[in-house]
């Protein structure tokens, strides 16, 4: 999930202890642990990538959504960018993937109604507009400069960013779609073993569920194309970090 701050932080962060505060405040009792999800989805319509702006773009789809299911609009120089409604967000990714950010639940069960709910939702929006969702790693028919970037603040300085880095930082922005789960931690000896154990279990799980070998209207090669393209996303946020393996 990527949406705008919607508040101005008065001190900028700049000790160890400022950096922590929002891990240290997210923290609870794991007898209120709660679970979320967040899921994209690649729109098309025929074969072809989603525009942002006209009859049948992504704003168009937005404005739709709030209107009949009332959800607040969130906008960035005058265009919708998101959707919200309590604690659940409608956003749009760099290349147009449509994410939902969900509630945090407390079951399985209940992540699952969520989301049922949001599908049967964004199909009644985009069956007026024949426009498809398509649930898979990578677009499975377009090539990277045939979708249009998203005319938002933060992917501008994203896209800026990663232009001089080697890499497919850009496939990774426009391409690539994906699903998370959101778990709640006790405190910092807590936290630190889900990371480990979301990073054992990532690869048996990205094997399990791999859906991106069908690229540009033909098979490219891969099992998993998406994680294929994360490996060569920024050395400085990708990787197996050490303390991952050594426990430090």
């Amino acid at each position: 999930m990527s949406r705008e701050m919607t508040e101005n932080l008065s001190q900028p962060v700049s000790t160890l202890d400022d950096l922590l505060i929002p891990f240290n405040v997210g923290s609870r009792p794991s007898s209120e642990f709660k679970i979320g999800l967040e899921t994209e989805k690649i729109g098309i319509r025929g074969h072809q990538p989603l525009l942002f702006d006209g009859p049948f773009g992504l704003e168009m789809i937005l404005e739709s959504f709030a209107k009949r299911y009332e959800w607040k609009r969130i906008y960035d120089h005058g265009k919708i960018i998101a959707l919200e409604k309590g604690q659940m967000a409608v956003t749009i990714e760099p290349g147009g993937q449509l994410e939902l950010s969900g509630e945090q639940l407390r079951t399985v069960e209940q992540v699952h109604s969520e989301l049922s709910e949001h599908l049967i939702e964004l199909k009644s929006i985009s069956d007026g507009y024949g426009v498809r969702w398509i649930s898979a790693g990578i677009h499975p028919f377009c090539e990277l400069d045939a979708i249009p970037w998203v005319p938002k603040t933060r992917y501008a300085l994203m896209r800026k960013y990663y232009q001089d880095k080697s890499g497919m930082a850009h496939q990774m922005m426009k391409m690539t779609a994906s699903s998370q789960i959101n778990l709640d931690y006790s405190n910092e000896i807590d936290a630190k073993k889900k990371l480990r154990i979301g990073a054992a279990l990532g690869p048996i799980v990205g094997a399990m569920m791999a859906n991106s070998a069908y690229e540009a209207g033909s098979f490219n090669g891969y099992c998993s194309r998406r994680i294929e393209i994360w490996e060569h996303t920024d050395s400085d946020r990708c990787g197996i970090k050490p303390f991952f393996v050594d426990g430090t």
